[in-house]
């Protein structure tokens, strides 16, 4: 089997080594260096099969570098992936496989973020202050929040620009919609950065055609397009890509598409 190459950047010698040695003793062909500038001149002669990389350096921080490699043809689709050691936000952001999108995966140390919030002050804005941070390195971030009412989702409300929720046309979720508004009236919230779609549609169900007539009537802000109930949208953790990469002619994936030129416009 042919060995993976590496690329590992990172400032700190003593990490940077510890690195090399790990990796050359899995299995892996590595090429070490100190610098952006030093990675880029080794990109030059040899495309990695991924980069592994610190995220502060004298002459570029690792988002920067991040940026320039996704607009270069032959480097966007190299997979990134950011190592430190501290425990900023930013340090634990991963790249993906598509271009121009990172990650900040979810962790069971975090099970407990509601009391750890709960303990400090402006707990209700600290996600808020934390993604400062990143102010000018994307274009959009979204935060996937949980489906009930936490001290998470209350930082997440109020850190968000625009709340876009997933509406499943049933009873159930009607309840639910209306407890979320009720919620952003009392918490003195404005509700109109709220822009809800429908989700999991099947036309032949009354009930669903029946709440969609009623949420069109009572003149909420929801976009006309609507994500059908589709098998191929439920094979995305077995495909582990999405369904516009997985099924991009499948009605699913049009209707995402169509969706998000939708929500842009609202933005």
């Amino acid at each position: 089997m042919t060995k993976k190459n590496l690329l590992v950047v990172d400032a700190d010698p003593r990490s940077l080594r510890v690195l090399e040695v790990s990796l050359r003793n899995a299995g892996y062909n590595v090429a070490g260096c100190p610098s952006v500038g030093k990675a880029f001149e080794i990109l030059h002669a040899n495309k990695p099969d991924l980069i592994l990389s610190d995220t502060n350096f004298a002459d570029m921080n690792g988002f920067e570098f991040v940026e320039q490699l996704r607009q270069s043809s032959d480097w966007a689709d190299i997979p990134f992936m950011f190592l430190s050691s501290d425990g900023s936000i930013e340090s634990k952001i991963r790249g993906t496989d598509y271009r121009n999108l990172d990650l900040l995966p979810s962790s069971l140390s975090l099970r407990n973020l509601d009391i750890a919030l709960g303990s400090v002050k402006r707990s209700k804005r600290r996600l808020d202050q934390s993604l400062r941070t990143l102010d000018g390195v994307y274009d959009y971030m979204f935060l996937d929040c949980p489906p009930n009412i936490t001290l998470v989702s209350e930082n997440i409300f109020r850190a968000a620009d625009h709340v876009i929720v997933p509406f499943v046309p049933t009873t159930l979720s009607l309840l639910a919609f209306e407890k979320l508004m009720a919620f952003f009236k009392g918490s003195g919230l404005d509700d109109s950065r709220i822009l809800a779609f429908f989700s999991m549609v099947e036309a032949r169900k009354r009930m669903h055609k029946d709440v969609m007539k009623q949420m069109a009537e009572g003149g909420r802000r929801f976009v006309r397009t609507a994500i059908p109930y589709s098998s191929d949208i439920e094979r995305m953790g077995l495909y582990r890509e999405p369904v516009v990469e997985a099924k991009p002619e499948s009605l699913a994936a049009r209707r995402y598409v169509e969706l998000w030129e939708e929500v842009r416009n609202h933005l």
